[in-house]
């Protein structure tokens, strides 16, 4: 929701509960353990987004402990709140694969 980085460090973000939307904001404070962010990292360009992504993620389930375990699917779900599918490449030739992505597509 944010175009820019805000100067009170404060981002809003948007995640859907059963298809449902969820508005709320974060600060920019990161967990830290001797200088180092303990999750996520900030990309090779510097980029914020992931670790600020995952703290919004972890708000949204109460907090960091309760992504103990989780997958990337559920993310995804609470992200888009779109349904999601999950297929082992090695079970289809690469037409069929093509095929199967140009169908979700």
């Amino acid at each position: 929701m944010n175009k820019e980085y805000p100067v009170s460090g404060i981002f809003g973000f948007k995640m859907y509960y059963i298809g449902q939307p969820v508005e709320f904001n974060i600060d920019d404070k990161l967990p830290v353990r001797h200088g180092d962010l303990i999750n996520a990292d900030k990309s090779l360009n510097n980029a914020w987004w992931m670790p600020l992504l995952e703290k919004a993620y972890a708000k949204f389930n109460i907090n960091y402990l309760q992504l103990n375990g989780g997958n990337e699917i559920e993310a995804l779900v609470a992200l888009t709140g779109k349904p999601t599918a999950t297929y082992d490449a090695a079970d289809y030739t690469n037409d069929a694969l093509f095929d199967l992505i140009h169908d979700a597509d």
